[in-house]
């Protein structure tokens, strides 16, 4: 957040938006912290607890609200398929 060519002002203002989303995924339990016995070779300190597509975007201001969506859906439902796609469209 700070090795970029933004103005010190801008990059402070992306520095509390970025926090903010990471307070809201851990609130939500899509990220979890990692203890440091258990952190990886490259000292990651924060981990996804459920599965997400490559390209999904969690920094669009809806994302949270298709996880919470896709939750609800019935995974057994002939409907399903559709469901998902028309959640993730719609955010």
């Amino acid at each position: 957040l700070t090795e970029n060519h933004e103005s010190r002002p801008a990059q402070l203002k992306l520095m509390k938006k970025a926090l903010g989303i990471y307070r809201e995924l851990l609130a939500a339990g899509v990220v979890e912290r990692i203890p440091d016995d258990e952190r990886d070779a490259e000292g990651r300190s924060v981990r996804l607890t459920v599965h997400l597509q490559a390209n999904f975007a969690l920094n669009q201001p809806l994302s949270p609200f298709a996880l919470a969506a896709l939750e609800l859906l019935d995974p057994e439902s002939p409907s399903y398929a559709l469901d998902v796609v028309s959640v993730i469209e719609s955010t």
